[in-house]
């Protein structure tokens, strides 16, 4: 028995015989400075609490044995819990609380920080992005009811290509990585149908010694998660292995994979099965002459085996060297065959096709455009037209929609199986030699909702929209690091850019 015990215990008898009271935590302190021990026989006076064989005073313990205290936050959709003190005075973990999410457009403040359907910040993909290369986003169904919708994004990270997608926590989950030694991988693209993923890029070998400079095109099928489901990868033809791609656009429907390459001087289009069977490779088929900066959209048609297809391009009269700019539309079969294409317009100033397919018309189809300087009152406003296609046809445009600004590029965003569309990504300048802004333009039954998208740092260099099922919009951009903004990537030697993802709700 310790001192301090043997005091406690003789003080007890004693006050049996005596008016004396049982001795206080501060008259034991005072006898043995050092401590005293307890045990199942020896219990600690009021005011202090056994904790390994020790009498601690309750005022120096993180919180009573046998206590709950409450915990975690009552502020949006989080809702406090509590914490059980254990017998050594330390606090458990916090049960029964509701923990912020990530946020989503449903009318509540998920991540509790006091707004509904905002976001704090953008999300970073990654800070080491290549320069000049898009990155890809889709949005993935991986479940019929909804219950697993997930974006998905490819990136070129330091000659690689990253596959990656956002958990519902706001983080990346990488589902798939891949490099090569002697290769570096860029200008990634995806196509979606439900969770079978197309995913392509582009390969540029560099020379050893003499060689030349040789660029492949490959193909793969992924599903939701970014993991490979065939094993192989396929490589697409282009043309010529030393003239460099500078864009690539993928289409999936129920059996095969559309895709488009455009190099500086043409663009071309192969088909494939989605099973990656070389000998269903077909092209590459000619599309077009395209200028610097053209742009193609494709989609699956109304039929089961062909694909839609909205494109620029350009003709150079033979004789005065005149160039004209023609916006076109063309189907292609699962064989590669080009159907008579349409011409839908020609001027410099129309740009940026888009194909919608007419839901129940195998045949019928929706090219959307932009307009500049349609408005002889207001140069720099912009129109967005369309003209209903049929087979060999198209009939007279239709105003859709007006913007304040000339734009540089439109993208738009098609619910599945939607006959219009429910928004648009406008990239515009206020002088040609301001940088670019975007502005996301949501297309009501009643009225335009319009939100101003201004990323924090550097001018934007490119930009995607992706509208998710659930009605969360994701803005993908890179831009320029801060200064200093020379790091160079060491795999390709390009300098580098921070691609983030920016969500974003309408009302």
């Amino acid at each position: 028995m310790s001192h301090a015990s043997k005091l406690l215990l003789l003080s007890c008898l004693a006050c049996a015989f005596t008016a004396c009271g049982v001795p206080s935590i501060e008259d034991l302190e005072a006898k043995d400075p050092d401590g005293y021990g307890c045990n199942s026989d020896h219990a600690c006076p009021t005011g202090s609490f056994c904790i390994e064989d020790r009498c601690i005073r309750t005022e120096d313990l993180a919180c009573v044995p046998g206590t709950r205290v409450p915990c975690g936050a009552d502020k949006g959709e989080c809702r406090p819990g509590t914490q059980l003190c254990n017998a050594e005075g330390i606090l458990g973990a916090c049960v029964d609380a509701v923990t912020p999410v990530f946020e989503k457009c449903d009318g509540k403040d998920n991540d509790c920080n006091g707004s509904e359907d905002t976001w704090a910040a953008p999300v970073a993909l990654t800070l080491n992005h290549e320069l000049g290369t898009p990155a890809a986003a889709i949005a993935v169904r991986r479940a019929p009811d909804g219950t697993q919708d997930t974006l998905l994004t490819l990136m070129a990270e330091n000659g690689s290509i990253v596959a990656s997608t956002l958990a519902p926590d706001g983080t990346w989950k990488v589902g798939k990585k891949l490099s090569h030694p002697f290769m570096s991988f860029k200008l990634p693209a995806l196509a979606a149908q439900g969770d079978t993923v197309a995913a392509a890029w582009l390969g540029v070998k560099y020379p050893v010694g003499t060689e030349p400079i040789v660029y492949t095109v490959y193909l793969a099928m992924l599903d939701g998660s970014g993991a490979p489901t065939n094993e192989q990868v396929l490589d697409i033809p282009h043309g010529s292995t030393g003239v460099e791609p500078d864009q690539i656009k993928l289409a999936i429907n129920n059996t095969h994979v559309l895709v488009l390459i455009k190099t500086p001087g043409e663009s071309v289009l192969v088909t494939v099965s989605r099973s990656l069977d070389a000998a269903s490779r077909k092209g590459p088929v000619r599309l077009g002459s395209v200028h610097s900066g053209r742009w193609f959209h494709a989609m699956p048609g109304g039929a089961r085996d062909r694909f839609l297809v909205a494109y620029e391009d350009t003709y150079t009269n033979p004789t005065n060297g005149f160039v004209t700019y023609h916006n076109r539309a063309v189907t292609v079969s699962n064989d590669g065959v080009l159907g008579t294409p349409i011409l839908i317009n020609k001027s410099t100033l129309t740009h940026s096709p888009f194909i919608v397919p007419v839901p129940g018309d195998a045949s019928g189809y929706s090219v959307y455009y932009v307009e500049n300087g349609y408005d002889t009152a207001s140069p720099r406003k912009s129109l967005v037209a369309f003209t209903r296609c049929g087979a060999s046809t198209c009939d007279a445009p239709q105003a859709f929609a007006t913007f304040e600004n000339e734009v540089v590029r439109m993208q738009l965003a098609v619910p599945p199986g939607a006959a219009k569309p429910e928004m648009a990504l406008f990239r515009w300048q206020n002088e040609r030699l301001d940088p670019p802004l975007l502005t996301a333009v949501t297309f009501a039954d009643k009225a335009e909702w319009r939100n101003e998208l201004r990323p924090p740092g550097q001018p934007t260099l490119s930009e995607s929209l992706v509208v998710m099922p659930d009605s969360t919009r994701y803005l993908l951009y890179n831009q320029w690091p801060p200064p200093p903004s020379s790091v160079a990537s060491p795999a390709v030697g390009y300098a580098v850019t921070e691609a983030y993802v920016l969500p974003f709700c309408s009302p």
